[in-house]
């Protein structure tokens, strides 16, 4: 991240979307985006890990939520607070609940 920044989140991106043979392997990257300590690019990584809260795999949108979670990025509530408004899964309704709480604190 130190050296390449949005390069950097452009290629993850754009590997996790091309991931479509082993959304695990998706899922395990976009949770590393969260615990990622780099100030330059926290808001690009709060906005590529909404992007992946409407994922079609409930894998991906549970990795998406315990990123933003572990972020630890106030502006991502309202981004959860949707998902969890059409959110169908009850697992990942828990999660959102969880993030979100743990956000507002």
């Amino acid at each position: 991240m130190n050296a390449h920044g949005q390069k950097a989140l452009g290629a993850i991106d754009r590997f996790i979307r091309n991931q479509a043979r082993d959304a695990y392997v998706s899922a395990e990257a976009l949770k590393c985006l969260g615990g990622i300590e780099h100030d330059a690019t926290g808001v690009a990584r709060r906005l590529m890990l909404e992007g992946f809260l409407n994922h079609p795999l409930d894998v991906i949108r549970e990795a998406a939520v315990l990123a933003l979670e572990e972020l630890n990025d106030k502006s991502a509530i309202p981004a959860l607070s949707a998902q969890r408004a059409v959110e169908s899964r009850p697992r990942l309704c828990k999660d959102l609940d969880a993030a979100i709480r743990y956000l507002q604190r």
